[in-house]
């Protein structure tokens, strides 16, 4: 559904389910895909919605943005909120609420989560989250690890988790076989909470091995994108590690053709959904413990101790030696990339069609029962 606009001609524009979603502006990012894909499959589906993108600086809007919030909550009886937008505007669903709307609010992740906040500024985010929360009137989540998380944090009663889809591409062939040189990729927005410097470091310890590495996605903290870039110049790795920023859908699609591993170090993570994209290619990756992103890999919430037999790997993003150690092991150990890569491949036949979430969604929002969902 390419215009912010559009409803299905069967329905008043008044008795459409509003998705108000922040401006992506051009960036690429997991939460944008999720809206995306489930606006689309909605329409597949022919229930009566519409996306209402409202501009503004999340999560630090302006007294106009707030206003154009307001306006767009009162005019639609249901509306699913963008967490990035209604966390920070409780007051704007409170209000919308009271004046017997349904508003449900989608966290992707909790802001105070988001690195490089000041401690101030994470402490009134947190709180402005958690009214938010309190006044909608139902909130939900994209994994049952962030969902369990959002429950804790805010003492909620309930936050229904709705895990992504995926769709099945082309299984990659990979760089190995190929040129003899394993490629590893990251495909995330290169910024502290994704944690690309502390996979350069982990990288540098490797560089006596064969590797090539590209970090792929948007450079919005362009002091953060310059520093990895100097680090990797001063480690002597800039002919291994690239930084190419966005790039189109085609020419994505050629480079996990090319990857061999996917890794994604972030600090915080309540899914990562490059990883069932990654998984979705047959590609196995190496994630951080105690995130969203194990859900990802394994299809199961992290509970206590590492999963058994992933399809790739679980790493402290904040360990230098254990990346290095578990990167090394797979760079050297040819039955280690076997058997990833074969649990790669039978995840993939596993993975949900998008679809599913987007009918769960559906159901949620408009308040019908949601089985046995967290």
């Amino acid at each position: 559904m390419s215009d912010s606009e559009q409803v299905s001609d069967a329905h008043r524009v008044s008795d459409a389910v509003a998705f108000i979603v922040p401006d992506p502006a051009g960036t690429p990012s997991g939460g944008h895909t999720y809206n995306d894909r489930i606006l689309r499959g909605w329409e597949a589906a022919g229930h009566p919605s519409r996306v209402v993108t409202v501009a503004g600086s999340w999560p630090h809007p302006d007294e106009a943005a707030r206003a154009a919030l307001a306006e767009a909550l009162h005019a639609h009886p249901v509306t699913l909120v963008d967490g990035l937008i209604g966390a920070c505007c409780p007051q704007q669903i409170q209000d919308a609420v009271t004046a017997g709307h349904r508003v449900v609010l989608l966290v992707h992740l909790p802001l105070a989560d988001e690195t490089g906040l000041r401690p101030n500024q994470a402490r009134d985010l947190e709180g402005l989250e958690r009214w938010a929360a309190h006044s909608a009137s139902a909130v939900l989540a994209t994994s049952k690890t962030a969902a369990a998380d959002l429950q804790r944090r805010h003492d909620l009663p309930h936050v229904a988790a709705v895990p992504p889809g995926a769709q099945a591409g082309p299984i990659a062939p990979g760089s190995l076989a190929e040129t003899g040189v394993p490629r590893i990729g990251v495909l995330a927005s290169v910024t502290p909470r994704k944690n690309q410097s502390g996979l350069v470091e982990a990288l540098a310890l490797l560089a006596h091995r064969d590797w090539t590495a590209e970090f792929v996605g948007p450079q919005p903290d362009a002091a953060y994108a310059d520093a990895v870039r100097r680090r990797i110049a001063d480690l002597g790795l800039g002919d291994r590690i690239s930084l190419p920023g966005v790039l189109d859908a085609e020419c994505l699609e050629g480079r996990w053709a090319g990857i061999d591993l996917m890794v994604l170090p972030s600090l915080h993570e309540t899914f990562g959904l490059v990883v069932t994209e990654a998984l979705a290619h047959g590609i196995p990756a190496v994630v951080s413990r105690g995130t969203g992103a194990v859900e990802a890999l394994t299809g199961t919430p992290c509970a206590g101790g590492d999963p058994v037999d992933p399809p790739g790997a679980v790493v402290d993003p904040r360990s230098t030696p254990e990346m290095a150690a578990v990167l090394g092991a797979w760079l050297d150990d040819a039955a280690v990339r076997t058997a990833w890569r074969d649990r790669a491949l039978a995840r993939r036949d596993a993975l949900r069609p998008w679809s599913e979430p987007a009918e769960e969604l559906w159901a949620l929002i408009m308040g019908e029962p949601s089985g046995d969902r967290r």
